[in-house]
Protein backbone atom coordinates (compact mmCIF):
# COMPACT_ATOMS: atom_id res chain seq x y z
CA UNK A 1 0.00 0.00 0.00
CA UNK A 2 2.87 2.43 0.88
CA UNK A 3 4.87 1.62 -2.76
CA UNK A 4 1.06 2.65 -4.13
CA UNK A 5 1.17 5.67 -2.23
CA UNK A 6 4.73 7.13 -3.38
CA UNK A 7 3.76 6.03 -7.21
CA UNK A 8 0.55 7.95 -7.18
CA UNK A 9 2.40 11.11 -5.36
CA UNK A 10 5.00 10.62 -8.34
CA UNK A 11 2.34 10.80 -10.56
CA UNK A 12 1.06 13.43 -9.27
CA UNK A 13 4.43 15.45 -9.66
CA UNK A 14 4.58 14.00 -13.01
CA UNK A 15 1.32 15.38 -14.03
CA UNK A 16 2.19 18.68 -12.36
CA UNK A 17 5.28 19.01 -14.00
CA UNK A 18 3.58 18.18 -17.43
CA UNK A 19 1.09 21.28 -17.02
CA UNK A 20 3.90 23.82 -16.13
CA UNK A 21 5.97 22.59 -19.33
CA UNK A 22 2.86 22.97 -21.04
CA UNK A 23 1.88 26.51 -19.67
CA UNK A 24 5.90 27.91 -20.20
CA UNK A 25 5.81 26.26 -23.80
CA UNK A 26 2.55 28.44 -24.25
CA UNK A 27 4.15 31.79 -22.32
CA UNK A 28 7.22 31.16 -24.99
CA UNK A 29 5.09 31.25 -27.95
CA UNK A 30 3.11 34.32 -26.98
CA UNK A 31 6.69 36.44 -25.60
CA UNK A 32 7.89 35.49 -28.90
CA UNK A 33 5.52 35.37 -31.58
CA UNK A 34 2.39 37.72 -30.19
CA UNK A 35 3.75 40.48 -27.81
CA UNK A 36 7.57 40.04 -29.91
CA UNK A 37 10.04 40.88 -26.99
CA UNK A 38 12.15 41.25 -30.35
CA UNK A 39 10.90 41.44 -33.89
CA UNK A 40 10.49 38.30 -35.82
CA UNK A 41 12.06 39.25 -38.44
CA UNK A 42 11.57 35.50 -40.92
CA UNK A 43 7.91 35.13 -40.10
CA UNK A 44 6.38 33.15 -37.47
CA UNK A 45 6.40 29.09 -37.01
CA UNK A 46 3.93 27.12 -39.37
CA UNK A 47 1.23 25.51 -37.30
CA UNK A 48 1.55 22.64 -37.31
CA UNK A 49 5.83 22.98 -36.83
CA UNK A 50 4.74 24.70 -33.55
CA UNK A 51 2.56 21.64 -32.68
CA UNK A 52 5.13 18.99 -33.42
CA UNK A 53 7.56 21.16 -30.97
CA UNK A 54 4.65 21.48 -28.44
CA UNK A 55 4.57 17.48 -28.30
CA UNK A 56 7.69 16.43 -28.34
CA UNK A 57 8.24 19.18 -25.32
CA UNK A 58 5.31 17.17 -23.21
CA UNK A 59 6.81 13.77 -24.21
CA UNK A 60 10.42 14.62 -23.96
CA UNK A 61 10.46 16.55 -20.63
CA UNK A 62 9.11 13.88 -18.56
CA UNK A 63 11.14 11.40 -20.09
CA UNK A 64 14.02 13.14 -19.20
CA UNK A 65 13.07 14.01 -16.18
CA UNK A 66 12.44 10.48 -14.85
CA UNK A 67 15.77 9.25 -16.48
CA UNK A 68 17.04 11.94 -13.83
CA UNK A 69 15.50 10.91 -11.15
CA UNK A 70 13.26 13.39 -10.36
CA UNK A 71 10.59 10.76 -9.79
CA UNK A 72 12.15 8.72 -7.67
CA UNK A 73 10.57 7.08 -5.26
CA UNK A 74 13.63 6.46 -2.28
CA UNK A 75 14.22 9.25 -1.65
CA UNK A 76 13.13 12.98 -0.33
CA UNK A 77 16.46 15.57 -1.69
CA UNK A 78 15.90 19.53 -0.23
CA UNK A 79 14.04 21.44 -1.92
CA UNK A 80 17.34 23.22 -3.29
CA UNK A 81 18.78 19.90 -4.34
CA UNK A 82 15.60 19.31 -6.09
CA UNK A 83 15.27 22.94 -7.82
CA UNK A 84 19.30 22.45 -8.53
CA UNK A 85 17.91 18.74 -10.23
CA UNK A 86 15.06 20.64 -12.19
CA UNK A 87 17.46 22.86 -13.73
CA UNK A 88 19.91 20.23 -15.13
CA UNK A 89 16.78 18.54 -16.18
CA UNK A 90 15.52 20.93 -17.77
CA UNK A 91 18.88 21.79 -20.16
CA UNK A 92 19.42 18.56 -20.96
CA UNK A 93 15.74 17.67 -22.46
CA UNK A 94 16.36 21.61 -23.94
CA UNK A 95 19.36 20.12 -25.69
CA UNK A 96 18.09 17.01 -26.64
CA UNK A 97 14.88 18.75 -28.00
CA UNK A 98 17.44 21.74 -30.27
CA UNK A 99 19.04 18.00 -31.53
CA UNK A 100 15.76 16.49 -32.73
CA UNK A 101 14.64 19.78 -34.57
CA UNK A 102 18.21 20.08 -35.76
CA UNK A 103 18.08 16.87 -37.12
CA UNK A 104 14.31 16.24 -38.02
CA UNK A 105 13.01 19.55 -39.24
CA UNK A 106 13.87 21.44 -42.61
CA UNK A 107 12.35 24.09 -40.91
CA UNK A 108 14.52 25.78 -37.76
CA UNK A 109 12.20 27.05 -35.01
CA UNK A 110 12.81 30.19 -33.27
CA UNK A 111 16.19 29.75 -30.93
CA UNK A 112 14.74 32.66 -28.23
CA UNK A 113 11.78 30.99 -28.57
CA UNK A 114 13.44 27.22 -27.62
CA UNK A 115 15.77 29.82 -24.88
CA UNK A 116 12.25 31.50 -23.71
CA UNK A 117 10.93 27.48 -23.08
CA UNK A 118 13.77 26.74 -21.60
CA UNK A 119 14.31 29.24 -18.55
CA UNK A 120 10.55 29.22 -18.48
CA UNK A 121 10.46 25.63 -18.05
CA UNK A 122 12.76 25.50 -15.58
CA UNK A 123 11.21 28.77 -13.08
CA UNK A 124 7.92 26.95 -13.25
CA UNK A 125 8.26 23.30 -13.03
CA UNK A 126 10.64 24.64 -10.13
CA UNK A 127 7.70 26.47 -8.70
CA UNK A 128 5.21 23.81 -9.34
CA UNK A 129 7.78 21.47 -7.34
CA UNK A 130 7.66 24.14 -4.70
CA UNK A 131 3.33 23.73 -4.58
CA UNK A 132 3.67 20.47 -4.44
CA UNK A 133 5.62 20.61 -1.54
CA UNK A 134 3.13 23.07 0.18
CA UNK A 135 0.22 20.97 -0.45
CA UNK A 136 1.96 17.96 1.17
CA UNK A 137 2.82 19.81 4.53
CA UNK A 138 -0.15 21.55 4.78
CA UNK A 139 -1.92 17.84 4.07
CA UNK A 140 0.74 16.50 6.99
CA UNK A 141 -0.54 19.11 9.54
CA UNK A 142 -4.33 18.84 8.75
CA UNK A 143 -3.88 15.07 9.62
CA UNK A 144 -1.27 15.63 12.31
CA UNK A 145 1.08 13.68 10.09
CA UNK A 146 0.13 10.20 10.96
CA UNK A 147 -1.06 7.90 8.99
CA UNK A 148 -3.59 4.76 9.40
CA UNK A 149 -2.76 1.46 10.71
CA UNK A 150 -5.12 -1.32 9.17
CA UNK A 151 -4.69 -4.99 10.61
CA UNK A 152 -6.15 -8.05 9.82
Amino acid sequence: MYHRAQQFQASIKGLVDVTMVALAFALAYVLRFVIEIKTVTLGVAPLNETVSLGVATLVLWPVVFSAQGLYALDRQPSLLEEVWQVIKATVLATLMLVGLTYFLREVRYSRLMIGLLAGLAALLVSLGRVAYRKVQQARLARTGGRGVLVVG
